[in-house]
């Protein structure tokens, strides 16, 4: 029961920490404000 407790924890971190932006640096080199499109990167998926 804990084990899979712990899994279903470990699971919901790892979705949350899909949708960070941690890169601020776009391939031209200049920095990226954090809610501004960064266009080397894919649009967003939907449910976000």
């Amino acid at each position: 029961m804990k084990l899979r407790l712990l899994v279903i924890a470990l699971v919901a971190l790892g979705i949350a920490g899909c949708g960070v932006k941690s890169d601020l640096v776009t391939p031209s080199g200049k920095q990226t404000q954090k809610d501004q499109h960064d266009p080397s990167r894919p649009p967003q998926p939907l449910g976000q």
